[in-house]
């Protein structure tokens, strides 16, 4: 259930991103979004998977 919300949040996020700043800079931030978020996991280990040396 949470996943939905988010998943209709983020639509609705997006339809009224787009209006106010335009389809690329909306894909933008969603791409840049995704870099740093996966950063921040990556860094801190929050997964917590097996470490291949």
């Amino acid at each position: 259930m949470g996943s939905g919300l988010l998943g209709a949040l983020f639509i609705v996020v997006n339809i009224f991103s787009v209006n106010l700043i335009g389809v690329a800079s909306t894909f933008m931030a969603v791409v840049i979004g995704q870099i740093i978020a996966g950063t921040i996991i990556d860094h801190f280990g929050l997964l917590v998977g097996l470490h291949i040396l």
